[in-house]
C-alpha cells in the first residue's frame, strides 16, 4: 500500500492481514511512501512491516526493491491495493516469479463520464 496512515483501504488491509494471521497466515505489509500509526498497530498484532519511505514521485527503482523483497522473504503471493501500489508491485512480481492479486478501492480513475 502507499501509506501507514488511516484510512479505509488501510483499515482494510489491517484487518485483513490480523484475521490471515489469526487463520495461520503470515503476512508482510509494506509501504512505499511514508510511515504511520498503523504500522504500529500491525505489529502489535504481531503482522511484520516494511516502510520503504520512497517519498513522492515516479521511483522505478522501487520496482527493483520490491523483487529484492519479494525473493528474500519468499512471498508466496503479493497482494496490492489501489493503483500506485499495482504501478510498482505488477513489475516486482513478475520479475520475481511471484503470483499477484489486485484490488481496485477507487472507480474515479476509470469513470470517463463528464461532470458538470
Amino acid at each position: 500500500m502507499q501509506y501507514f496512515a488511516i484510512g479505509g483501504l488501510e483499515r482494510l488491509v489491517e484487518r485483513l492481514s490480523i484475521e490471515s494471521r489469526s487463520r495461520g497466515v503470515d503476512s508482510l505489509v509494506i509501504a512505499y511512501l511514508e510511515d504511520g500509526p498503523i504500522r504500529a498497530a500491525l505489529e502489535e498484532q504481531g503482522v511484520r512491516t516494511l516502510a520503504l519511505e520512497s517519498g513522492p514521485g515516479l521511483h522505478p527503482g522501487l520496482i527493483w526493491r520490491l523483487r529484492s523483497v519479494l525473493r528474500r522473504e519468499q512471498i508466496d503471493v503479493l497482494h496490492t491495493h489501489h493503483l500506485g501500489p499495482f504501478i510498482y508491485g505488477a513489475p516486482a512480481a513478475v520479475l520475481a516469479g511471484c503470483p499477484r492479486v489486485h484490488t481496485e478501492h477507487s472507480h474515479e480513475l476509470y469513470d470517463n463520464t463528464r461532470r458538470k
